[in-house]
């Protein structure tokens, strides 16, 4: 957001930032409707850094911090969902979340899913607490770009995403 609006692409009104506000938007208030409290590091157009990112999940002590992103890519014939993480401790987390985005279907078509990898990225190297992040989309694949622009595709992707943490608190809880 602010000074960096992610993922720009020339076939697409919206910028990366618009799409990611919106479905954080959704994921809130889905968890706050099973009484979860959700911090959003941002909540408008504005620039947050990757360090505090961090910083507010780890200041907060977050049960989870799940960074949101659609991707881009100089081919457009990448395309599909991709879950990181980088603590090997979070790969549960990630196994779990990304298994109920690997279910998401819209018009009875499958939303490719690339599995769940390794990555190196500051808010997760930098965070204490389990976390992720989620790549949900290339924007620069015009099949994916149509997911990504259908309201319907936000409504799946937050379910999923609430549907995986419900399932790790869960497993966390009974681990302790």
């Amino acid at each position: 957001g602010g000074d960096d609006p992610g993922a720009v692409v020339n076939f697409s009104e919206k910028h990366e930032a618009d799409h990611t506000l919106s479905t954080a938007f959704l994921v809130k208030k889905e968890l706050e409707a099973l009484g979860a409290k959700v911090i959003l590091t941002r909540t408008d157009d504005s620039s947050v850094s990757l360090a505090e990112r961090a910083e507010i999940s780890n200041k907060n002590n977050a049960n989870a911090f799940i960074s949101i992103h659609f991707d881009e890519a100089s081919s457009n014939i990448a395309s599909g969902i991709t879950t990181y993480y980088y603590h090997t401790q979070d790969e549960s987390l990630a196994n779990l979340v990304n298994t109920e985005l690997a279910k998401i279907q819209l018009n009875n078509q499958a939303v490719g899913n690339n599995g769940v990898h390794f990555g190196n990225y500051y808010v997760l190297r930098e965070n204490h607490q389990p976390s992720l992040l989620l790549e949900l989309g290339y924007m620069s694949n015009k099949d994916d770009l149509k997911l990504i622009q259908n309201s319907g595709y936000y409504d799946a992707v937050a379910e999923a995403i609430v549907k995986g943490l419900e399932q790790y608190l869960e497993s966390s809880s009974k681990s302790q």
